[in-house]
């Protein structure tokens, strides 16, 4: 390929009609200059309807596959995001992160994490877990920061709480505005504003 062009020699189009990539004959990409969106991946958005959704990167198989409308999220993992609909402004990055959460402004990170976070808008979003399954369970949850492997996994739902460390409130009731620190602390915490 000596002295090729990249202003004539190059892989793509000449307007703003969306790249598309199929691999065994099946949809497998899509690079939208309009939209400002990546898909890669095998049903990578595969729902996601136009006009409406824009600014998004979904990157692995079936990543946000039933997302429709959402805008601005950045998933990578197989299944991130996959049961999604309608939401946006999320971060989800793991294998079934964010799997079934329905609602924006949340980052999830690490395998698993967030995977059940399902509820109105009221109630999951604003959510930070960064750790293998942190937040697996979590059905119910409103400005959370969990930083940790399996932080409040079991826990269905709570607000307001900070848990760091390693299984930090893994198996807590229903909780509120709690702040753990450390291995397994809090585990088994009921009642809401514990230090």
């Amino acid at each position: 390929n000596a002295g090729t062009d990249t202003s004539i020699n190059f892989l793509g189009t000449t307007d703003n009609t969306p790249l598309m990539f199929r691999l065994n004959n099946q949809p497998f990409g899509r690079l939208d200059y309009e939209k400002r969106s990546i898909f890669l991946g095998r049903a990578s958005g595969k729902k996601v309807t136009f006009p409406g959704a824009s600014d998004n990167i979904f990157i692995g198989d079936s990543a946000g596959y039933n997302y429709t409308g959402a805008e601005s999220s950045i998933l990578i993992g197989t299944k991130t995001g996959f049961k999604s609909n309608g939401s946006g402004w999320n971060v989800f990055i793991g294998e079934e992160a964010g799997m079934s959460t329905t609602r924006y402004g949340n980052v999830f990170v690490g395998h698993q994490a967030g995977k059940n976070s399902i509820g109105t808008p009221a109630t999951i979003s604003l959510n930070t877990y960064i750790g293998h399954t942190a937040g697996l369970s979590d059905s119910i949850g409103y400005a959370n920061t969990l930083i940790g492997g399996r932080t409040r996994e079991k826990t269905k739902e709570g607000a307001y709480n900070t848990m760091v460390g390693a299984m930090a409130g893994n198996s807590a009731e229903k909780s509120d505005g709690n702040t753990l620190m450390g291995y397994s602390s809090g585990q088994y915490i009921g009642g809401s504003y514990n230090t």
